[in-house]
Formats: C-alpha cells, structure tokens, sequence
C-alpha cells in the first residue's frame, strides 16, 4: 500500500485497490490529509511489539470463505472509503 500526504481532510474515497486475478496481491493507493499522514507517520515510526495492521472499507463486497480465501472472477478495482489502523500499545 502506498500512502500520500496529497489527500483532502473529509474527502472519500481515500484511494483505490486492485486486486489482479492472476496473482495473490494487493495494490493500493491512499491519499491522506498531511495532518493525518503526519501523524500516521509518527505512529509507524514508535517501535512496537506487534505488527500494525490496517482495515479498509470497500464500496463494493467481495467474497471470501471461512478460512479467510478470497474468491475473484476476474480483476477487481474498489475505492477505498475507509481506513481503520491498528498500533500495538507499549
């Protein structure tokens, strides 16, 4: 994922995924408000016990079984409407 400090505060969508259907990756491209980039950053910077890890909200469903496997027919292109971060506490 790549994020931008070139967003505007209060606008969605944040960005795009894709989602090809002949690999097992995810790009994305998320643009943030530079308040809210910087202080992003800050967080990334703090060591931490456990890894970070982000939840983003699609504006389109996508498919997945129980065990978590991602079913796709083809390509998929979604904005991201939201973003939700998870940092670890000392």
């Amino acid at each position: 994922m790549v994020i931008r400090p070139d967003g505007t505060p209060g606008t969605t969508p944040f960005g795009q995924l894709h989602i090809p259907a002949d690999r097992a990756v995810m790009k994305g491209n998320v643009s943030l408000g530079k308040d809210d980039f910087d202080m992003l950053a800050a967080k990334l910077r703090q060591p931490a016990t456990r890894p970070i890890s982000t939840m983003v909200k699609l504006d389109r469903s996508l498919t997945i079984d129980r065990d978590g496997v991602l079913f796709i027919e083809g390509p998929v292109e979604a904005a991201i409407t939201n973003m939700f971060w998870v940092l670890p506490l000392k």
